[in-house]
């Protein structure tokens, strides 16, 4: 995709929340942002780059003009046999490793600009308010280090949300999923079946069923995103019945089967603020064996005779449920 030219078009509907990241775009690099002094969407340079090794010697070139920038050091590139030959001194290499990483970092920016730009093409609103400079310093200067795409697109979620909203989210949840690790965001996704209103169930015949081990969790804690020790969630009942959990087709009631107050728990590891924007940025479908697969684990967790739990077929429109106990 041409990004400069979706990036104009995007301009030319004025649309409040493209123009706002742009206003940040300006702000937070000095100047207007000007996606044509970048190779990939180059507007004049694009024309040239029509095959992968046109591609290739305009990357080596970027490089080149880079390091010429820090040190003057003599670089040549050959387009017969593709060699780029280059001072071998220590400052030349550093300054070669360096203008690399720059292109990389300034590539993984610019592919989630982009995506923002898709995700804020609508009609929500957009507020007024300015997004933090700080916080967008911060995000920028984080993206440059996100090269998986799925979690590029995350980190786009995160700033066409920000834009709308400003301080939707923290320091704290950048600098976790700053260092969040393509293999650690897959292992989160095996929780999601087991996910529950910002807890995971802490169930043994759930997590082998997933194939979670306890391995997983220590490392899902030391990512930042759940908590490291589990706990309980407790529910208290004065008069019943009240729903613990509630999807488009079923309900899941707890019920108190004596006159007075009643409490409850079933264990769980807590997600944290990092782990909760994941979640709900992703928000992954709650399947029929999801919501069978809570209710019996509720139910087993539930050793107070005292309260009764049950699982019903749910009408949201009638807010109605049928009498039938599913368990």
């Amino acid at each position: 995709m041409d990004f400069l030219k979706k990036a104009l078009e995007f301009l030319e509907k004025n649309r409040a929340g493209i123009n706002k990241l742009f206003d940040s775009l300006s702000c937070a690099i000095g100047k207007l942002y000007e996606p044509s002094n970048i190779k990939r969407i180059g507007a004049a340079n694009a024309k040239r780059i029509t095959t992968e090794a046109d591609a290739e010697a305009y990357r080596i070139t970027v490089i080149s003009d880079a390091v010429r920038q820090n040190e003057d050091v003599p670089i040549v590139y050959n387009s017969s046999d593709g060699n780029v030959s280059i001072d071998n001194s220590l400052t030349a290499r550093a300054n070669y490793r360096l203008a690399s990483q720059e292109i990389r970092k300034q590539e993984n920016i610019e592919s989630i600009i982009e995506q923002t730009c898709e995700l804020l093409d609508n009609d929500d609103p957009v507020s007024d308010e300015a997004i933090d400079m700080d916080w967008f310093d911060r995000f920028i200067d984080s993206v440059g280090y996100i090269g998986d795409k799925e979690l590029q697109y995350i980190w786009a979620k995160i700033l066409a949300r920000e834009i709308k909203q400003p301080g939707s989210y923290s320091f704290r949840t950048l600098r976790v999923l700053r260092d969040l690790s393509p293999k650690e965001a897959e292992l989160f996704t095996k929780t999601y079946p087991i996910n529950l209103k910002g807890c995971i169930i802490n169930d043994d015949e759930l997590f082998e069923k997933h194939n979670i081990t306890y391995t997983d969790i220590l490392t899902l804690a030391d990512s930042g995103l759940i908590s490291s020790k589990d706990s309980g969630r407790t529910f208290t009942i004065e008069k019943g019945p009240i729903a613990m959990v509630t999807t488009s087709d079923f309900i899941l009631l707890a019920e108190p089967l004596v006159e007075s107050v009643q409490t409850f728990s079933y264990k769980v590891y807590v997600l944290t603020e990092a782990g909760n924007t994941i979640y709900d940025l992703v928000k992954p479908q709650m399947t029929n064996e999801n919501v069978f697969d809570f209710a019996k684990s509720i139910k087993k967790q539930n050793n107070n005779n005292n309260i009764k739990i049950t699982l019903h077929k749910f009408d949201p429109i009638k807010s109605e449920y049928d009498d039938e106990d599913l368990l």
